[in-house]
């Protein structure tokens, strides 16, 4: 897949913009969106928090597209939205909070708001965060494009399936379980420090089983980003 493709571009902004020291970048006051009668801190969950955690991902965002409005009255009311729908599915789940947790409620309710740049924002900004993946003995490596030869890693794998995902614009709850598959298959390809692109397209438009929800087409795009830039997120 070449790098001049937009969403190339926008990562390599995205997350110069995400690395940028905090004093370098506009500060805004998000948690001030959030409606006077919110619901206090309680069992780990903090409304004015998550409403802050979701501006800041969004400011990133914009600062990396070179936008200069962007605490704007639309985006106040966005990011009070998404922050109130966490807490809201948080409380009704009963389950013990965690940080982790809470993010992962985050990103999947900028999904639910079809955000998925903000989601993927937010993803840069958690560091590459995944959900762990089963380990397998695995001496398979990766060949990075500029020749560099890496351990094959599953997490971080995961998190570029997710960051492909994103920026497809569809849900990345597949991540895992696409990573977990791949993964499997490693053991059978010891010594393969690299595959041909074009093999593996042919291959994923022969009838492989998919999750639900994913395309031959996007299936392969999102394998090809992950196999490109998983390295490149880890550096």
């Amino acid at each position: 897949m070449k790098s001049e493709l937009p969403f190339f571009r926008e990562d390599i902004a995205l997350k110069h913009a995400v690395r940028a020291p905090a004093d370098a970048k506009p500060r805004f006051n998000w948690r001030e969106s959030l409606p006077a009668a919110a619901a206090p801190a309680s069992a780990g969950l903090d409304a004015a928090q998550i409403a802050d955690i979701v501006g800041a991902a969004l400011t990133d965002l914009l600062v990396a597209r070179e936008e200069q409005d962007i605490f704007t009255e639309s985006n106040r009311q966005f990011v009070a939205a998404v922050a109130s729908d966490v807490v809201r599915v948080l409380s009704q789940s009963g389950v013990q909070v965690s940080e982790i947790l809470v993010l992962q409620a985050i990103e999947d309710a900028l999904v639910r708001y079809n955000r998925h740049d903000v989601a993927k924002s937010l993803l840069f900004s958690r560091g590459g965060e995944a959900a762990p993946v089963d380990p397998l003995a695995i001496t398979t490596r990766l060949m990075r494009r500029n020749g560099q030869v890496v351990p094959w890693l599953p997490n971080k794998i995961t998190t570029a399936v997710r960051m492909a995902f994103l920026s497809l614009e569809q849900d990345p709850a597949p991540s895992v379980r696409v990573t977990a598959a791949v993964t499997r298959r490693k053991p059978e390809e010891q010594g393969r420090d690299q595959q041909d692109d074009r093999d593996d397209q042919e291959e994923f438009h022969q009838g492989e089983t998919l999750p639900d929800g994913l395309t031959h087409g996007s299936h392969w795009m999102a394998m090809t980003w992950a196999k490109s830039s998983a390295p490149r997120l880890s550096s």
